[in-house]
């Protein structure tokens, strides 16, 4: 039997056993790539999904805060007053209006040269 050193392959063996290792060796790394993408984007779902639980969470616990407050009288009483404007009996209740988005100040209306001219009268 001829040891390793003494075994002579064929130039053309030996090209066609490299093309073969140079293949499998490009397939094997796309396929790991393909695997390491598919996981960071799992990694990224996985932030992404515990940010919105703990959003949610948070969002459960004031409206459980808020059902809480209305159980109770008073709590109902400010929500009415708060919505619906009701007042009791013995209050009286004041409406503040804003004003309306087409009215404004004519002083906003003036232009530079027409404070100009207002300027030298």
């Amino acid at each position: 039997m001829k040891s390793l050193r003494e075994r002579h392959y064929s130039p053309k063996k030996t090209i066609i056993i490299s093309t073969v290792l140079l293949f499998l060796v490009i397939f094997l790394s796309h396929s790991l790539y393909r695997v390491y993408m598919k996981r960071r984007e799992a990694r990224n779902t996985l932030v992404r999904m515990q940010e919105e639980l703990a959003l949610l969470e948070t969002k459960s616990q004031s409206l459980k805060y808020e059902i809480e407050s209305l159980s109770t009288s008073e709590g109902v009483n400010f929500e009415l007053r708060k919505k619906l404007n009701v007042k009791s009996k013995d209050e009286q209740v004041v409406v503040i209006v804003d004003k309306e988005v087409g009215e404004t100040d004519e002083k906003l209306d003036t232009s530079i040269w027409d404070k100009i001219k207002n300027f030298f009268r």
